[in-house]
């Protein structure tokens, strides 16, 4: 069964301020990380699809939601006007398909759109890392001072990217600043981080691409 494309989320505007410090991915790296995502013969009229299969079996809605809410306020932060743009302009919006079998939650964007797809990319690896070593952030300031844990958050992080097959072709320095990149989301998403990752510890199975023709 196939449902169009629907809008993630609703938005309000005036939630999204702009923010003092935005988190931003140099330039090289946003296109050493498509280079090694997809395939370098993909046809100009075809679209790119970021598949979430996830198990369908007793479902946390708020836990869906969350995680839905991260996937879609991650991939505004990494649009050219940011995220308080993005909240404005709902044409370009993610939208998502949810198709049967375990669960397919399925975002397009047609590889002409060079800042989706590069949005897409980083996204995947953002949702991939949301399990590594974060646990509810609430609980981890009431138990040690917050820079001794961003250390810490960071050090799991980077641990993880450094054995990460995907992320092989990455100079150390380069991987060193994605999970700089990933951390300032992470604390920036913090309201809605621990139910995200509790839905990805327990339903997540994969996050992979797939290329198909326009139409």
């Amino acid at each position: 069964m196939y449902t169009p494309p629907i809008p993630l989320l609703a938005y309000d505007s005036r939630r999204y301020l702009p923010e003092r410090a935005t988190a931003r991915l140099p330039k090289r790296l946003r296109e050493e990380l498509v280079r090694t995502s997809l395939p370098e013969d993909i046809a100009p009229d075809s679209v790119v699809e970021l598949v979430i299969r996830v198990d369908d079996t007793d479902v946390n809605l708020r836990e869906l939601s969350a995680y839905l809410e991260l996937a879609d306020r991650s991939f505004g932060r990494l649009m050219p006007g940011g995220i308080s743009s993005y909240s404005r302009r709902r044409p370009e919006q993610l939208t998502a398909s949810f198709e049967r079998g375990s669960l397919d939650i399925v975002i397009q964007a047609i590889i002409e759109n060079e800042a989706a797809i590069t949005g897409l990319v980083v996204l995947r690896f953002l949702l991939k890392y949301v399990p590594v070593g974060l646990k509810d952030m609430a609980t981890a300031y009431r138990e040690i001072e917050e820079t001794r844990y961003t250390r810490a958050r960071r050090k799991q992080l980077r641990e993880r990217a450094d054995v990460d097959d995907e992320l092989s072709a990455l100079k150390p320095k380069e991987r060193a600043e994605l999970v700089r990149y990933f951390d300032l989301v992470y604390v920036r998403e913090k309201r809605t981080l621990p139910a995200a990752r509790r839905f990805a510890l327990r339903h997540v199975r994969e996050l992979f691409f797939r290329v198909r023709k326009k139409g």
